[in-house]
């Protein structure tokens, strides 16, 4: 059963956690901006931000680092998802003028989507996939203060009613609620370093060993997921996977500080979903403090 109002209550609850800053460990490339409420055109500077990342996913190089402001981004053409192909760094929660950081407060930076628009698709609201980077030097790649909330990407059975449809209708002509994560990070560069902290992924449905949060990890990543919120979703609210089949160089988790709540069968014959955090066999994972 899904509550696709549930971000007004959720977020009006006083979570006490430690705002954990972007890490600095890596060598610092190019800086973009993005606003929702001044943004224009594809420069991307502070002073003049482009409206969605979208308009900027063609200019983001590998390094780079995108700083977004507060507000409701819809995804790429407005169809509620966005895809990246290289090791980049996505931090939220700014103020429009980028002097302040309150990602759960302040200043929410909301990944969402429109069920309905015209060029609405069935993916991972945010996507990092960078195979094309596999064999390509030490890389990181971070998500900081996003909230992904895809209630407005989910179709529902009727006027005020909580259960999804994952078909599409043609009537109404609402799609299919997406069955993919909330934020999908796949095949990072061998060796990278990949990092998900101060993050709320909530109504999202992915399958069921996805995870709301879902990092698909290679040889030697070094995956943090720290001080993040999954709540009200299907399938998993923290899936840790490997696309990596050997005992040397295995991919390392670390799952710390996290809330899970309310995670649901994909549906009602679902027996491997429902859980809060999925951990693939032979994946070495040290999960501590988590709730």
């Amino acid at each position: 059963m899904f509550n696709h109002q549930l971000l007004r209550g959720i977020l009006a609850v006083s979570f006490v956690f430690a705002l954990l800053a972007p890490s600095q460990a890596f060598a610092q490339g190019k800086d973009w901006y993005v606003s929702a409420a001044r943004g224009k055109g594809k420069s991307g500077t502070k002073e003049k931000p482009a409206k969605d990342i979208s308009g900027l996913v063609k200019k983001i190089e590998a390094g780079d680092t995108v700083h977004i402001a507060e507000g409701i981004y819809l995804g790429s053409k407005k169809g509620g998802w966005d895809e990246i192909l290289v090791p980049v760094k996505i931090i939220g929660g700014y103020s429009d003028d980028f002097t302040k950081r309150d990602p759960w407060g302040a200043h929410r930076t909301i990944f969402s989507g429109d069920n309905k628009g015209k060029n609405f698709k069935s993916r991972a609201r945010l996507r990092i996939k960078c195979q094309k980077f596999r064999d390509k030097g030490e890389w990181e790649i971070l998500v900081d203060g996003i909230i992904f909330d895809s209630g407005a990407r989910n179709q529902y059975t009727g006027e005020g009613d909580l259960k999804i449809k994952r078909m599409f209708t043609p009537k109404t002509g609402a799609n299919a609620t997406p069955d993919f994560p909330g934020l999908w990070i796949e095949m990072p560069p061998k060796y990278a370093t990949i990092t998900i902290q101060n993050c709320i992924a909530m109504n999202c449905a992915p399958n069921t060993m996805s995870g709301a949060f879902n990092v698909k990890a290679m040889a030697g990543n070094k995956v943090y997921i720290r001080n993040n919120l999954a709540v009200n979703n299907t399938g998993c609210g923290i899936s840790c996977l490997t696309a990596w089949r050997s005992d040397k160089d295995r991919p390392e988790f670390f799952v710390e500080n996290n809330t899970v709540l309310f995670t649901w069968k994909y549906d009602g014959m679902s027996s491997w979903s429902g859980r809060g955090l999925y951990v693939e066999p032979g994946v070495p994972v040290v999960a501590k403090n988590n709730v």
